[in-house]
């Protein structure tokens, strides 16, 4: 008697909204095939379901057309027919935060419910390029136990799974087949037969050698069979090759039902199941492969990632806590502006439109995505802080400010900014040294103990204008000063501004610092004549040099991946000479401007030879701004340059001096340490190793000892490479440039023929510093605090700083601060992580009364109640486990 196994029948399409047609082409075509798989479920009732891809965004898009058929797909969504969710998008996961899955996933099941049913509870990520650590435990965060990937993998993989994030949590995975990938039956059974009848002897012979192929690849008996490619119409013949399944194999129990039906099968056999830990990110690797990893959209569109990062930052770091704020002071924001930042926002993520792998048309619509979001949060921001500062004096004669400072992240910054203060162009106290060849406004700046906090001024813009209030603005006199500020956790301080007693405000000490370097009391720092950055740490005695170099070379690649022309060259700026300027030296700040300029082909030109860069040269022109505070133990560094050239890739280099064959780099929720170099063995797979792998923008390297160096950048860098080298080079790469793209006869957009800006750090590093430490680091160059000046009717009072919430504990992180998303104007979620591999505990404090808290999921629903003792949550985090509270307020 032959063994029984069981038969899936997966029914589906593959829905990219945007990629080789725009969105409005696409969505041309979504009508037809939704209105065809209602013909479909209508004609033939044995066609049991379909799932859509495992987005929600669709419904969306099609009843925007067709709102007269949305009962009609109620009734199939309803009756379990029609599977959606639990994406809102299906996105990437390395270019996306943490929390942007979150929510993304949080929006499909809000617009599942919307529609009268759960949705789908599994883990499809069919088309997505190389997976994060953490997915599982995001999974399990909404009640997804099964998961579907190929990309990441090979054939050499299992078929079935445990995949484990790095806290344990693990879900079970089906791996697709290599050649087929996520349409494994309609590639290798139907599309190959002219005639897909289901009497065609050919169609039986493939559905006979592919069921027979797929009981191979697992001692499972289990096989899934899946008719979803890309844009793929519902298959009319389903019933017909499921009957046709059951006849030739007696044995079998084919299935056309919710693949969760299958993962729920798979339970019988977890303890016999491997299991695969954390990121899944291995080039394709047989000849006739189709899951190809795809690895340079990393670095595709380096201008769209770093606004997504932009959006992600404002939206998850300032205007999410702020609402937060308002609602712990009684005073809540309109929520559902944030709802629509979010969809904006989201709508962007799907991964053919983050990973810039698609035509100009569609990164031209995300731009406009991108500035609805930003804006929107623009106006929350606003009305937060005009509603938190004190009345702005109308009467000119008003001589005192207050200068309020909202720091929104979770922790303490105590830092040196540079900020604009407005000054009416009446305030009189001015002073002109030494014989009345500038005048600047002579005031002081006192804390509110009465401390005078010293400053410099930095720039002065006379008749600037200055929109301070809808349709209201002034001619005022910009001061832009450096001062040292201390700004509590998710709070904020003021500071008095008050006209000088005295003709002039002088502030003459300076850190020490010379033609070309600075230092304080933990690191000396030096320009180089070539432009990079030499780091002494007096800390650990060790020497960083030769930090950020730039190497360019040839580009002839896409969207999807980086090549270099055979005949290609390398410019490397090592020898090139530099600028340098001192452009601020102040009480508690030194920074310098560097001019360096690197000559490079122009193009890429074609002869009868072929392709290479061109003999014509261009100069690309990188201005510096290179910085220490007297606080930091990192050199801070913003950096530009106009784009002129084209066909090229242009990296940062970081020559760590360790030989250490590990280095780490950041993810969502994760740190991840990976071998240097590449897997020689693949160099005869489909898709070589390759050296550039994802990052978060924090990526370093350690010696044993804890000691080494990481470059931290603020947005928009996805993309590193490291090197088994003598140098224990790390590269970085800050923009692609090329012509290819999809299905097109070339773009122009893909070029980022612009000028390009970067703002980074390298940190020293010791065993005392984490990488919880870097992603402070992060945060703060990201997401600076809210200055508000206002000048004010009499005397200037001033309160003393303020805090609403804190969070404790070593290696604690806060993935956001926000209201709950059930509408509850008592209520605030909290999200924290662990960023270490050691467990750790740690303390939510908030300055209103905590009646409750609730433990949840990350759908923030109730999991167990929490440790609350009146002002503070208590909790214990395992190592790399992401935890949401639900605090109740009084």
């Amino acid at each position: 008697m032959k063994k029984e196994f069981d038969v899936f029948y997966f029914s589906s399409t593959h829905w990219d909204r945007e990629w080789y047609q725009d969105f409005q082409g696409f969505r041309y075509r979504l009508i037809n095939m939704v209105d065809a798989l209602v013909d479909l479920f209508d004609k033939d009732e044995n066609y049991k379901t379909f799932h859509f891809d495992g987005q929600t965004v669709v419904l969306e898009d099609y009843c925007e057309i067709s709102p007269e058929k949305k009962e009609r797909l109620k009734e199939l969504i309803k009756d379990r027919k029609l599977l959606i969710g639990p994406w809102y998008v299906m996105p990437d996961e390395f270019l996306v935060s943490g929390e942007s899955l979150i929510r993304n996933l949080m929006i499909g099941h809000k617009i599942a419910n919307e529609w009268g049913t759960e949705a789908w509870k599994y883990g499809y990520i069919c088309d997505i390029f190389g997976h994060t650590a953490q997915m599982p435990q995001i999974f399990k965060g909404f009640d997804i136990n099964y998961s579907l990937l190929g990309r990441g993998t090979t054939e050499t993989d299992p078929k079935f799974f445990r995949w484990q994030a790095p806290d344990g949590t693990e879900v079970l995975n089906y791996k697709l087949y290599e050649e087929g990938g996520y349409g494994n039956f309609k590639q290798l059974v139907y599309d190959v037969c002219e005639d897909k009848s289901v009497d065609n002897p050919e169609i039986e012979q493939k559905i006979k050698e592919y069921i027979d192929m797929e009981l191979a690849r697992s001692e499972e008996p289990i096989i899934v069979l899946m008719d979803g490619l890309d844009h793929a119409l519902a298959c009319e013949n389903t019933t017909a090759y499921i009957r046709k399944i059951a006849e030739l194999y007696p044995e079998a129990r084919v299935h056309h039902v919710d693949l969760c039906e299958q993962g729920k099968l798979l339970e019988n056999y977890r303890d016999k199941l491997p299991v695969i830990k954390g990121e899944l990110n291995k080039t394709a690797h047989f000849r006739y492969g189709y899951l190809h990893l795809i690895t340079n959209t990393l670095s595709s569109y380096y201008t769209l990632k770093k606004e997504n990062d932009k959006c992600q930052n404002i939206l998850e770091k300032k205007v999410e806590p702020i609402c937060a704020f308002a609602q712990i002071d009684g005073k809540p924001l309109k929520r559902r502006y944030v709802d629509l930042a979010y969809k904006f926002l989201i709508r962007n993520h799907p991964h053919d439109s983050i990973c810039g792998c698609s035509i100009d048309q569609v990164h031209k619509d995300m731009e406009y995505r991108f500035d609805q979001t930003k804006d929107i949060c623009k106006e929350l921001v606003f009305d937060y802080v005009w509603n938190n500062t004190p009345k702005r004096a109308e009467k000119d004669e008003s001589q005192e400010s207050v200068l309020t400072f909202f720091n929104t992240l979770p922790y303490a910054v105590e830092k040196t900014v540079t900020v604009g203060l407005p000054f009416k162009q009446s305030f009189k106290k001015r002073y002109a040294e030494p014989f009345g060849y500038e005048d600047i406004n002579c005031f002081r700046i006192k804390d509110y103990q009465g401390n005078d906090i010293p400053y410099q001024v930095i720039d002065i813009k006379r008749n600037y204008v200055d929109r301070y209030f809808e349709h209201r603005a002034e001619q005022v006199d910009m001061h832009t000063v450096t001062m040292k500020i201390n700004v509590p956790a998710c709070g904020k301080a003021e500071y008095k501004i008050v006209e000088a007693e005295t003709p002039a405000v002088r502030y003459m000490s300076r850190l020490k610092n010379g033609q070309n370097w600075v230092e304080n009391d933990f690191i000396r720092m030096t320009i180089l004549n070539n432009g990079s950055i030499e780091i002494f740490d007096k800390k650990t005695n060790r020497t960083y040099t030769q930090l950020g170099n730039l190497v360019d070379d040839g580009e002839i690649g896409d969207g999807w991946y980086h090549a270099n022309p055979v005949n290609d060259s390398a410019v490397y700026s090592r020898n090139e000479n530099c600028i340098i300027e001192k452009v601020e030296n102040g009480p508690s700040r030194c920074v310098f401007k560097v001019t360096r300029k690197l000559t490079v082909p122009k193009e890429l030109t074609w002869d009868r030879f072929g392709k290479r860069r061109s003999d014509e040269t261009v100069e690309l022109k990188f201005v510096s701004y290179v910085g220490l505070s007297e606080e930091n133990r990192s050199v801070d560094i913003k950096m530009e340059y106009d784009n002129i050239a084209k066909d090229h890739r242009l990296r940062l280099i970081m020559p760590t001096g360790i030989t250490e064959e590990k280095y780490f780099s950041g993810q969502a929720f994760c740190c991840c340490e990976r071998k240097t170099g590449i897997d020689m063995a693949t160099q005869d797979w489909r898709e070589t190793d390759q050296y550039e792998k994802s990052t978060n923008g924090i990526v370093g390297k350690r010696n044993s000892d804890g000691t080494g160096i990481a470059f931290v950048a603020a947005e928009g860098i996805k993309e590193c490479s490291a090197y088994a080298d003598e140098e224990g080079t790390i590269n970085i790469t800050l923009s692609r440039s090329f012509a290819n793209t999809v299905s097109t006869n070339g773009g122009t957009r893909c070029q980022l023929n612009q000028v390009l800006s970067y703002e980074y750090t390298f940190v020293p590093l010791d065993e005392d510093v984490k990488y919880s430490d870097l992603v402070k680091v992060q945060d703060m160059m990201a997401c600076p605090v809210i200055d508000k000046f206002v000048t004010v009717d009499g005397a200037a009072e001033i309160n003393p700083p303020k805090s609403y919430i804190s969070v404790e504990g070593r290696d604690v992180l806060v993935s956001i601060i926000k209201p709950a998303e059930n509408q509850d104007e008592n209520a605030i979620v909290v999200r924290v992580y662990n960023a270490s591999e050691t467990d750790t505990c740690g303390k939510i404090n908030i300055t209103r009364e905590i009646t409750s808290a609730d433990m949840v999921n990350l759908n923030e629903e109730f999991i167990e109640k929490a440790d609350c003792d009146g002002h503070s949550v208590c909790f214990d985090l395992p190592a790399w486990r992401i935890s949401t509270f639900k605090l109740y307020l009084k």
